[in-house]
């Protein structure tokens, strides 16, 4: 079930995707189709936050690797990395979880949804602005920014 059939007719002040996850979908259709579906469930002035690496950044420069989360404490270290293809709209994403019994490898093919196209597809999915912000402290969001972090407002 999609929230909108668990709470027909309900109105939300924020719904956020985070953690890099909207890149998750099989295409870009799937993000405009959730943005739609996003800004149907916001009241007037309510926000829809999106967070994702900045891909505008990765894709400009490259990166093939992120900084590795490691937690000597409790023996876990998560390495991610990238890998590019031909296709400029499309990284592997490729990660490792290891601790002191196992690694577990998995990788992934997420779409480099840059800045300047998650606002597009905000805007035609009816958000009257859209804010771009580097961080959650709502830095300014430039060429060097780790993240970019969408405000969308309903009208």
């Amino acid at each position: 079930l999609t929230v909108d059939e668990l709470y027909p007719g309900a109105r939300f002040d924020l719904v956020y995707c985070i953690g890099n996850s909207i890149v998750h979908l099989n295409d870009r259709e799937a993000v405009r189709s959730l943005a739609g579906k996003a800004r149907r469930l916001l009241g007037a002035g309510g926000s829809f936050v999106v967070q994702i690496v900045n891909y505008d950044r990765i894709m400009r420069e490259r990166i093939s690797s992120l900084p590795a989360i490691d937690r000597p404490e409790q023996g876990v270290s998560f390495i991610r990395s990238y890998t590019f293809s031909g296709d400029p709209d499309y990284v592997t994403f490729e990660t490792e979880l290891r601790t002191g019994r196992e690694t577990i490898a998995d990788s992934i093919r997420l779409m480099a949804l840059r800045s300047g196209e998650l606002t597009a597809i905000l805007h035609g999915a009816g958000f009257a602005a859209v804010e771009l912000y580097g961080g959650y402290d709502r830095s300014p969001h430039t060429a060097a920014s780790q993240a970019t972090i969408a405000q969308a407002i309903a009208p």
